[in-house]
């Protein structure tokens, strides 16, 4: 289902490329119908929406978005006074 938004587009998914989208059943049947009739088409779709989601979520992928999040800088922590220090 199309968001209408671009979400698709802004995430990398692109529709008749590596996703099937649609805005109505009707048009979800033509593209089916579409596809059943090109066999190939649907073969490569398939094939590059793998290769989209084995690229966002992979365990590699997944890994470096990981260390990317926990390796930002903490924020600097603002030094204690000679009070807070002593009574804390």
């Amino acid at each position: 289902w199309r968001q209408q938004h671009g979400e698709e587009e802004a995430l990398g998914l692109n529709d008749m490329k590596n996703i099937v989208l649609y805005n109505s059943i009707d048009e979800l049947r033509q593209k089916l119908a579409h596809l059943r009739n090109n066999p190939q088409l649907a073969e490569q779709i398939a094939q590059q929406g793998q290769a989209w989601v084995e690229q966002q979520y992979s365990f590699e992928a997944l890994g470096r978005k990981v260390v990317e999040a926990i390796s930002a800088p903490l924020r600097q922590q603002t030094p204690l006074s000679l009070w807070q220090r002593l009574f804390g």
